[in-house]
């Protein structure tokens, strides 16, 4: 299982900021996700809240199932389950979305509904230290 924190910057792309790959010396997957077609608009739209029904997270038992933008994360077709949660405060245009905390895993079904609700719970937690280290 590897964990990643993407950080939203002003280009609506998104900024691997920190990742588990690089610690274990390993190629971290994407540095930047935003402008490599369809799964990665929908990913930042979800990251910025502005998909038609927003989510705080997402998951996917078996990415080669749910093609959607979880599809994003998939590497060389190694990763299987993905889990993703919004880093953010708010809601609504004039929420502070700051990320995504991520985690993928080799194993079909590794995370279900409650590891999700569990990373959403970390993402509000990383959210509200980051607006507090900026005084936001």
């Amino acid at each position: 299982m590897h964990a990643a924190f993407y950080l939203l910057n002003g280009d609506r792309r998104l900024h691997l900021a920190q990742n588990t790959w690089d610690e274990a010396g390993l190629n971290a997957p994407r540095k930047v996700i935003g402008d490599s077609g369809p799964q990665d608009v929908e990913l930042v739209q979800f990251a910025l809240n502005e998909l038609s029904h927003p989510l705080r997270f997402q998951y996917s038992e078996d990415i080669n199932k749910f093609h959607r933008f979880l599809g994003a994360f998939e590497v060389n077709a190694t990763y299987r389950s993905c889990v993703v949660a919004t880093v953010g405060l708010g809601d609504g245009a004039s929420a502070l979305r700051q990320g995504l905390l991520v985690l993928v895993s080799h194993e079909v079904g590794a995370f279900g509904r409650s590891d999700a609700e569990a990373l959403r719970l970390l993402a509000g937690l990383l959210a509200a230290a980051l607006a507090h280290g900026n005084d936001v």
